[in-house]
């Protein structure tokens, strides 16, 4: 199949605007500092604090009062980095540009996707 130019974009579009309905969460114990991935969920609706156990993987017997959901901003940032690189190097491979500068974007969202597998693995 060959690359087409005019629908990188659009499904890049498509993809970002999934990405932000659809944002990384993160469990945050303000009391031990322990962080833990909460899953993606729809922007509005937050997923809900569980028991310790479910949340982090451990069970301490702590209270979860200090425990927090928030954005995961390190996640989300990373895949509109890697998102970005994949569609410029994409474009530029389909327009007939230089193969040295779509290659060296193309690189860079294999890395994207390689610090995203690195995060996911972390618990981060």
């Amino acid at each position: 199949m060959a690359l087409d130019r005019k629908s990188i974009w659009p499904a890049s579009v498509i993809v970002f605007a999934l990405m932000i309905l659809f944002p990384p969460w993160l469990y945050n114990d303000g009391y031990t500092s322990n962080q833990a991935s909460a899953g993606y969920h729809f922007l509005f609706t937050p997923p809900g604090i569980k028991t310790y156990e479910e949340m982090f993987g451990f069970s301490t017997g702590l209270p979860t009062k200090f425990v927090r959901v928030r954005f995961n901003f390190v996640r989300l940032a990373v895949q509109i980095l890697t998102l970005w690189f994949f569609s410029a190097g994409a474009s530029l491979a389909a327009k007939g540009g230089s193969k040295w500068e779509s290659g060296c974007l193309l690189s860079l969202g294999v890395l994207g996707v390689l610090l995203l597998i690195l995060l996911m693995i972390s618990r981060f």
